[in-house]
């Protein structure tokens, strides 16, 4: 070998070195990114299962709250249907309180009239009996 072969030798020895040397700190930089990736990739692992846990939780909130509010509903109705009961039902005491009134007050009438009758009654056997009083006096004076 010559001292031309052994130079040539020793350059593409260099050469193989220093592209190990890249090549080897290109893959600790590889292993190193992998293992990043790796660490954020079971992050987003465990993020994921954080807000699925989250979006479960929502559901079933929701079913709830969907349950509440049907219930609700279903009373509101119950409650109207009440109200519309109560409502009639006060219509017709209100109906039947006006036609007692009506008769309370033909009633009324009918005593007022009565008593009338009966004031004119009374006068007139007064007066009969007054002037059969006079009569009787008169003739008993006598």
């Amino acid at each position: 070998m010559s001292l031309h072969d052994t130079r040539r030798t020793n350059f593409v020895l260099s050469e193989l070195l220093l592209w190990t040397k890249y090549l080897q700190c290109a893959l600790q930089k590889m292993y190193e990114v992998a293992g990043d990736l790796d660490d954020e990739k079971e992050m987003s692992k465990e993020d994921l299962a954080v807000a699925e846990a989250k979006l479960a939780s929502n559901d079933t909130e929701l079913a709830e709250a969907h349950e509440e509010v049907s219930r609700l509903q279903h009373e509101q109705q119950l409650l109207r249907q009440e109200v519309a009961d109560l409502n009639a039902r006060a219509e017709q005491i209100k109906a039947a309180h006006i036609e007692a009134l009506k008769e309370a007050d033909a009633r009324a009438r009918d005593l007022e009239r009565a008593k009338a009758d009966s004031d004119r009654s009374l006068k007139a056997e007064i007066n009969r009996l007054g002037s059969n009083w006079q009569y009787v006096s008169y003739r008993t004076l006598r």
